[in-house]
């Protein structure tokens, strides 16, 4: 009996050891980066900008500059959205489609637009001319010119 109960305490202790250590790694998530996060919520901050401008301009095509933005940024710095950029054309279905894109962001934006953004749809990439969903892996052509970049997000307006 005096080995049984030492035996018994150490295998407890390994049971329970092991069992924190797999949820520990389910859980734990790696750290976005303060740049991923800014050029992230800039990237987002850029998009509800021109979404704002094309809902008081609803018969605008063509590039937005920085300076028309700057009243509908909600006090966003426009030198912070310097590489972003916006092609507002005529959708084949009627309506608008805007075409927003950012190119040389800091490692993680992508990842960290997607999750502040919950997943949304309209964010993807574009290389050649398709343009492709990171959520949900739908594509469609793309018919405007903008260069191949790797955080796109396009979204039809009637």
């Amino acid at each position: 009996m005096g080995i049984i109960l030492p035996l018994l305490i150490f295998v407890a202790f390994l049971g329970l050891n092991s069992t924190t250590a797999y949820y520990s790694r389910q859980i734990a998530r790696p750290p976005i980066s303060s740049a991923a996060r800014v050029g992230a919520q800039n990237f987002i901050t850029y998009r509800t900008a021109v979404e704002n401008y094309i809902s008081a301009n609803p018969t605008f095509t063509g590039t937005i500059s920085l300076q028309s933005l700057a009243p509908f940024m909600n006090g966003a710095l426009p030198i912070a959205m310097e590489p972003m950029n916006n092609v507002i054309s005529s959708a084949p279905g009627g309506g608008i489609m805007m075409s927003v894109y950012a190119q040389n962001l800091a490692p993680g934006a992508i990842s960290s637009t997607i999750a502040i953004t919950q997943h949304d749809a309209s964010i993807g990439h574009k290389v050649g001319g398709q343009w492709t969903s990171y959520s949900s892996a739908t594509g469609s052509t793309v018919n405007v010119s903008i260069p191949d970049s790797n955080l796109v997000s396009m979204i039809q307006i009637n």
